[in-house]
């Protein structure tokens, strides 16, 4: 069986975004100095992360005594992403796998959100961890957190569009074993202020990360809560095999054709059958379609809590410089 979804009809009403990779690297800038304070509150102590269109910063909130993170805009992001952000971590405040929005302000013209400060990303974990690639079980475990986050993101009515590894964090301290997803940016909505679906768009623009978007994103077309599901069976594979067969592709269109190629039988060989069948599933479903949450989660309990209980330490633990 191929990748190839049920799709519907396209359209093209916003401009084309593609990797950070692909850009000619040059002089970082930092938007931020170190000991700087914003709203004579948050002192900037570190800067943690960089792409084009952001900068993470940890800071010291003054007034909670606590670290925090910063994210500000460059000025190569459109405002509209940084607001789109803050409203789908205010609609989802308090749920488990969302971080929690401390405030927001604008310095240098630019926007910034100040929120949770979480551990490493996945990608940076796996790529750290000596085998580079995980156990099925833990990749299950992960999986049960990111749809459950899914679940709740979509309820909302919002679609990710960017899923990840990298966009995937582990908590702090207590929170170790919790699964945050970060970078909501490129969120849209796909459902109208009653709920109802949203009508398709005759194009779609390219939204997301090469490597990981579904062939409906290739073929610019509209996009729904399964694609956010089928970029998350993307990343599976790649945490569990250390590589996606197209990972040393650059040109999207050679990505595209890969994945077109490529069945989900040769993905998830020598795994649990638990991955064929996710992946059977949500290539099965079209564009305006909810999926089964509880169906998702059930196919991978069994797998993951036998091996693995669900408090247990996840397999990178054991070095305790990755967390």
């Amino acid at each position: 069986m191929s990748v190839q979804t049920k799709v519907s009809v396209k359209d093209q009403t916003e401009a084309k975004i593609t990797d950070d990779e692909k850009t000619p690297k040059k002089k970082i800038v930092e938007m931020l100095k170190i000991g700087e304070t914003l709203r004579n509150r948050y002192t900037i102590e570190k800067r943690l992360g960089r792409s084009n269109y952001s900068e993470i910063y940890r800071a010291y909130d003054k007034v909670k005594s606590q670290l925090v993170a910063v994210k500000i805009a460059t000025h190569k992001m459109d405002p509209r992403r940084m607001k789109i952000e803050q409203m789908v971590l205010t609609l989802l405040r308090g749920k488990d796998h969302f971080v929690m929005l401390i405030g927001m302000g604008q310095i240098y013209d630019v926007p910034y959100l100040v929120m949770d400060l979480v551990g490493r990303n996945l990608t940076d974990i796996r790529e750290q961890y000596p085998p580079k690639r995980f156990q099925p079980a833990t990749v299950y475990r992960i999986s049960m957190q990111v749809i459950s986050a899914l679940r709740d993101m979509h309820a909302a009515g919002f679609l990710h569009r960017d899923i990840k590894p990298s966009n995937l964090c582990i908590g702090r301290g207590v929170q170790r074993r919790i699964i945050y997803l970060l970078d909501h940016g490129m969120a849209r909505m796909f459902t109208e202020l009653d709920g109802k679906i949203r009508k398709p768009r005759n194009q779609a623009g390219f939204r997301g990360t090469t490597r990981y978007v579904s062939i409906t994103v290739h073929s610019r077309l509209e996009t729904g809560p399964r694609d956010d599901l089928i970029a998350w069976f993307y990343s599976m594979m790649e945490l569990i095999n250390g590589k996606l067969p197209w990972s040393d592709l650059i040109a999207e269109k050679d990505v595209g054709q890969a994945k077109r190629n490529a069945t989900l039988e040769s993905l998830c060989k020598n795994q649990p059958n638990s991955s064929l069948e996710f992946a059977k599933y949500i290539t099965s479903l079209d564009t305006i379609t909810i999926p089964d949450y509880e169906k998702m989660l059930t196919m991978f309990k069994t797998v993951a809590l036998v091996k693995q209980k669900n408090d247990s330490p996840f397999e990178w633990e054991i070095l305790q410089s990755l967390v």
